[in-house]
């Protein structure tokens, strides 16, 4: 993964951004390679975490779970962790997770310090992946996917070489 992003100019810019699921193995990565880096937890899987374990609360399309994870996502979107914290908190399990849900509080905690979703708006930094994900499947997808195609590790990444380089002069 180093050597990749070496290949690629990691160490060249100023500040290098991480954004992802913030997994703990990507934590992990993180850490070991790319110690200087900042990570950003992706807003998108926040709010997608947020709404799985709240879905064991409410009744699945009610109102009331929409209001409730709209605020939440939003306060988190504003910097408000711990309000929105309290808000989880607020929901009464009996001191237990819903069955079948993960330790959100636990995620929340663990990435605490990759949630300031207003500075890195500020710096100019993406706080989700879509346009990343999007740029993968319209060069990746779009060309190595096809029907019948069959690619070798190296011919696969000159072709992605050059279909990256002609749609970022698009």
């Amino acid at each position: 993964m180093l050597a990749l992003a070496l290949r690629n100019g990691y160490g060249k810019n100023e500040q290098t951004v991480l954004i992802s699921d913030c997994a703990s193995w990507i934590r992990n990565m993180k850490e070991l390679f790319f110690c200087d880096a900042q990570q950003i937890l992706d807003y998108f899987h926040l709010c997608e975490n947020i709404s799985k374990y709240v879905k064991s609360v409410f009744e699945p399309d009610s109102i009331e779970l929409k209001d409730w994870i709209k605020t939440v996502t939003e306060l988190f979107k504003e910097s408000k962790t711990k309000t929105a914290i309290q808000m989880i908190k607020k929901l009464n399990f009996n001191g237990k997770r819903p069955s079948g849900s993960f330790n959100l509080l636990g995620y929340i905690e663990n990435n605490s310090h990759n949630i300031d979703y207003p500075f890195y708006r500020q710096k100019g930094w993406l706080i989700g992946s879509g346009y990343i994900e999007s740029g993968n499947k319209s060069v990746l997808q779009q060309r190595l996917k096809k029907q019948g195609m069959r690619w070798t590790t190296q011919n696969g990444q000159f072709i992605l070489t050059l279909m990256s380089k002609a749609k970022s002069l698009l």
